[in-house]
């Protein structure tokens, strides 16, 4: 567990592996996510003073300004990005050579925002690489989501099929060029007024529901289009857009 742990932290220290891996053991054997839970669990292995062991738990993860005492580390999270994929690919069935991400932006509160690309599997969302900065910050997202892409982009064999998706309020036409020129497939959605036309076609723009079939509750698009405001779908022979 160890040596699996120091991989996601390249150049984490001694403390910082060993307070991963107790705190991933700890995870595993009292099947719980709390800290006061997996200090208490922990404390009776090691022979230890509960408190002591979740305070150094939840410091872990601090910054080195944050920690009591001196000459305390901190640990860079982002270049824990691209190991943490890459240990998940490395995982995958050898036969599959797709995957799925999602970029969400959530809110805590009225506190933080956060945005996180995660890796789709099964029902669930596996978190890879994630930014968080103060709610409702002014400025555009598209450094961070654009610096959080390049960040796992190394850990994805170019010959797999990638597909992105997000939620219309992510949308910017920067976002999908980003992630054709990565070499993804972009599944992003985008609101019903907008209007598109065929690429090369001097015909007037079109409103998408005229555009698109409807299958089931879920409208679903394939082939080549280019809409106003910058907004340019392109033919995929694999995997068409998704609206």
């Amino acid at each position: 567990m160890a040596w699996r742990a120091a991989s996601f932290a390249p150049d984490g220290s001694a403390a910082h592996i060993g307070g991963q891996v107790l705190k991933s053991a700890g995870k595993i054997r009292s099947c719980r996510m709390s800290f006061t839970t997996i200090a208490s669990f922990l404390a009776k292995v090691l022979a230890c003073p509960k408190n002591n062991l979740r305070q150094r738990l939840r410091e872990w993860c601090y910054d080195a300004k944050d920690k009591a005492g001196r000459k305390r580390a901190e640990l860079d999270l982002e270049a824990c990005f691209a190991p943490l994929l890459g240990w998940i690919v490395s995982c995958w069935a050898s036969q599959e050579h797709q995957l799925a991400l999602a970029l969400d932006a959530t809110t805590l509160s009225s506190r933080f925002t956060v945005l996180a690309i995660s890796v789709q599997y099964r029902g669930c969302a596996i978190p890879v690489a994630w930014y968080v900065m103060p709610a409702h910050q002014k400025g555009t997202w598209r450094p961070q989501w654009e610096a959080l892409l390049h960040a796992i982009a190394p850990s994805i064999p170019c010959e797999w099929m990638v597909i992105v998706m997000a939620d219309r309020g992510l949308y910017a036409p920067w976002l999908y060029q980003q992630i054709v020129a990565l070499g993804w497939h972009p599944f992003l959605r985008v609101n019903e007024q907008v209007l598109l036309r065929l690429q090369g076609s001097q015909e007037p723009f079109r409103a998408v529901s005229e555009w698109v079939r409807k299958a089931r509750r879920a409208v679903e698009w394939k082939g080549g289009m280019r809409g106003r405001r910058a907004l340019v779908l392109q033919h995929a022979d694999r995997v068409g857009g998704r609206l």
